[in-house]
């Protein structure tokens, strides 16, 4: 097995570093074992359906960019106080969400409101079938090495492992930049956006969950999200437009309840 290896990704085995980038590379093409079919949940549904990841094709396409993604994480991994910034902004992306959602609520019309619900819900929808063709994990579970040992994939190909395939696009990407396209009714809405966008693109390489390409398909199915919710715009009468906004303060309690459940699971 180590010679096909050897001999197909033009590692060398005679030297220390020709035996990290080995082991890194070992990882991928080593037998996983499979998912029991009785315990086939909502979290290893897409592990058992997609069985084999892009993940080397998408190694091999990063490349071209310098491999972002293991030279971010080594940068994070010297500077704590970025990384748990950015891991932070990483597991509260739903906070952010729900502010602005209140936002509108309050203080927009309910065609406004409508168009920001419809294009979130699209966001985090049509994502599914994406992942399921074009089935991508990560770097940080496709090598055991990242981001230390960065294998030389000459040969890329469809290798299997087990690991959820939510790569391609990046939600977490693709959410930030519609944080920051329905908050630029606000200026510091605008600005706190533009901050949490940028510690979601250093957290999602950083923590070796995505590739330099998946961020750049996040920005374009954005932008597919945001023509589709703005393709049907909702239209109300004026009055009850008006009363769209008192009833609107019914919701912040929930708001604000869901927000604080999420940040008591993420710090305790």
């Amino acid at each position: 097995m180590r010679g096909r290896v050897r001999n197909s990704f033009g590692l060398d085995d005679s030297d220390e570093n020709g035996k990290l980038a080995l082991e890194g590379t070992l990882v991928v093409l080593r037998p996983r074992p499979s998912v029991p079919s009785c315990k086939c949940t909502g979290a290893t549904l897409p592990q058992t359906t997609c069985p084999f990841k892009f993940d080397l094709y998408f190694f091999y396409i990063d490349r071209a960019f310098g491999q972002p993604s293991f030279g971010i994480a080594r940068f994070l991994n010297s500077h704590h106080w970025l990384f748990s910034s950015s891991m932070m902004a990483y597991w509260i992306l739903s906070v952010p969400v729900y502010v602005l959602g209140a936002m509108y609520f309050l203080t927009q019309s309910r065609p406004a409101s409508i168009t920001y619900v419809r294009t979130l819900l699209l966001n985090f929808g049509l994502c599914v079938p994406l992942y399921l063709m074009v089935p991508v994990a990560g770097p940080a579970h496709a090598f055991d090495g990242f981001p230390w040992v960065s294998p030389d994939v000459d040969m890329p190909q469809a290798v299997s492992f087990i690991a959820i395939p939510n790569g391609f696009p990046s939600i977490h990407t693709s959410t930030a930049l519609l944080i920051l396209y329905f908050a630029r009714r606000w200026k510091v809405g605008t600005i706190l956006a533009s901050v949490f966008l940028v510690l979601i693109v250093l957290s999602t390489l950083g923590l070796g969950e995505h590739y330099f390409i998946d961020l750049i398909a996040g920005a374009l199915y954005s932008a597919a999200v945001i023509w589709l919710g703005d393709s049907c715009p909702a239209t109300v009468p004026q009055p009850l437009d008006k009363r769209w906004k008192k009833r609107a303060f019914g919701y912040l309690p929930s708001t604000i309840t869901v927000i604080g459940r999420g940040s008591h699971r993420f710090l305790r």
